[in-house]
């Protein structure tokens, strides 16, 4: 199970990511694509959550990393609903997947095009479920910003992928 820390903060601040950019990037996405407004504040709900989901996009090129979307499942059914014009009773599993993997890769595309460039976004990954781990070795948290949409917490971050190591993120050595 992901179980966020207290106060999501980067260990060492990047001046090539800030909490407004990250912010900026997350109103625009969610209000273009969703239509829904967010708060920067967090919700005082606990993060930790049965129905909890995951989704993620790696970056490779010049820069190296992976940016991960932390949401609820009830959230992302909202979401996706939103996306597909229909009520939230109608969204199957599929399309909350779909929902979220769609909203990583544009949030993905925008923090990628804050960093340094060339590179490329891998195609988008998504967890859901309970009592499972994620281990993303030799991956530094570069930049978090923890929000609220429709009175549920979530999580954008960033982590980067340790200079001088062969291996993406979350990709076990050859």
């Amino acid at each position: 199970m992901w179980c966020a820390p207290k106060d999501l903060v980067a260990a060492e601040p990047s001046p090539r990511l800030s909490r407004e950019d990250l912010m900026e990037l997350v109103r625009s996405t969610f209000e273009s694509l969703l239509g829904m407004s967010v708060a920067a504040e967090a919700c005082d709900r606990v993060i930790c959550d049965l129905n909890r989901m995951m989704g993620g996009v790696h970056i490779a090129g010049a820069w190296n990393g992976l940016v991960l979307l932390l949401p609820t499942e009830t959230f992302m059914r909202q979401a996706a609903a939103a996306m597909l014009d229909v009520p939230p009773v109608q969204v199957a599993m599929a399309d909350i997947e779909d929902a979220l993997a769609e909203l990583c890769n544009v949030l993905g595309g925008g923090v990628k095009s804050l960093l340094p460039g060339p590179s490329a976004l891998a195609l988008p990954m998504v967890l859901h479920g309970s009592n499972y781990a994620v281990s993303l070795p030799r991956c530094k948290l570069q930049a978090g910003l923890r929000f609220s949409c429709q009175q549920q917490p979530l999580e954008l971050r960033v982590l980067e992928q340790r200079v001088g190591e062969a291996a993406a993120c979350g990709t076990p050595p050859a």
